[in-house]
C-alpha cells in the first residue's frame, strides 16, 4: 500500500513472536501487512490524531484520523500501539 491509500477501518491486529499481522480497511480496498512489534521504531505521531505505521518492508500506512475510526478500530490501536 502506497501513500495513496489511508486506513479507514481495522479488521484485526494479531500478535505473535514480536510481529503485529493487520488486516485493515482503506480507500483503496482491504490490505494486510506486517509490522514489528516495537512501536517507538515503527509508528511515527504526525499530530494528535494521525499517525504513520511503517511494516517489515518499509511500507508506510497512514491513519490521517483516528478519531474518525469506528470505536472497534480505536480499541484495537489503543490496545497494540498505546495510542
Amino acid at each position: 500500500m502506497g501513500a495513496d491509500a489511508h486506513v479507514i477501518g481495522i479488521n484485526t491486529i494479531k500478535e505473535e513472536l514480536g510481529f503485529l499481522y493487520w488486516t485493515v480497511e482503506t480507500d483503496k480496498g482491504p490490505q494486510e501487512f506486517v509490522m514489528r512489534n516495537n512501536i517507538t521504531q515503527t509508528t511515527r505521531q504526525v499530530t494528535d490524531t494521525h499517525w504513520l505505521i511503517i511494516d517489515v518492508n518499509d511500507a508506510r500506512h497512514e491513519i490521517t484520523d483516528i478519531s474518525r475510526l469506528d470505536p472497534r478500530s480505536q480499541k484495537l490501536l489503543e490496545r497494540f500501539l498505546s495510542v
